[in-house]
């Protein structure tokens, strides 16, 4: 049987075996138009939105490590997103997109009942830019191939699919997890630009990063909330 995640719901994702379609990868440049901006252009404007998800970064391993091998030059650059779309992921060609925070260890997902390449391919920041740069395609596998009906194949294709799998409803406000990514940006930046002039970056990796204690404060306190209200409803 397919996966059943009621927080999918009314959309069903299709079982691996059967989904042996490419996966889009793009760059999203969020210090342009933020991702919660593009949630809430998502709920007023795109026909077919059904809700945000969340997930841990499945791409990673448990020590924060890459799973896949990233060639010296195709870092994500500061300022932008890595973002995979996954299309006729769901049944009835139901698709998601998922926005990988790499310094907060999740995904977050945008769960649609319909193919959004219009979407992908039209939206722009106010200057212009566009929103959705496509830079890879994962193939479930050697394309001379056929997979399907099997769980084999391209393991970083399987790991988006994995996070989309093991998606739950947000805990916390999408802007408090960009406070944190806006904190990461400005050092990432500092640091670039130290090492370019040749000077001693190390006063800026010992910077305090506040903002991620605060993200996982008010996690906790979120959490805190929900199992006294469980108490005392039993």
């Amino acid at each position: 049987m397919a996966p059943l995640n009621r927080h999918h719901h009314p959309l069903r994702q299709i079982e691996y075996r059967s989904f042996v379609k490419t996966i889009e990868v793009y760059h999203f440049p969020h210090h342009l138009f933020s991702i919660s901006q593009f949630e809430t252009f998502c709920t007023t404007t795109v026909p077919g939105f059904v809700r945000r998800l969340e997930s841990t970064d499945t791409l990673c391993n448990p020590d924060g490590s890459e799973k896949n091998f990233v060639p010296d030059g195709d870092e994500v650059p500061i300022g932008v997103t890595e973002v995979a779309y996954l299309w006729n992921v769901f049944r009835n060609q139901g698709s998601a997109l998922g926005f990988r925070l790499l310094d907060e260890d999740r995904i977050e997902w945008m769960l649609f009942d319909r193919p959004i390449d219009n979407v992908l391919s039209n939206a722009t920041a106010a200057n212009g830019v566009p929103l959705f740069d496509n830079v890879a395609v994962l193939e479930r596998s050697d394309p001379s191939r056929s997979w399907k009906g099997t769980v084999n194949g391209n393991l970083e294709h399987r790991d988006w699919y994995k996070g989309l799998a093991a998606a739950e409803r947000p805990i916390i406000p999408l802007t408090s997890v960009e406070a944190s990514r806006a904190s990461h940006d400005q050092i990432k930046t500092q640091l670039a630009q130290a090492a370019q002039g040749g000077q001693n970056a190390q006063h800026v990796q010992n910077a305090p990063q506040v903002q991620i204690s605060q993200v996982d404060q008010i996690a906790q306190h979120v959490q805190n909330i929900e199992t006294d209200s469980d108490e005392d409803s039993e």
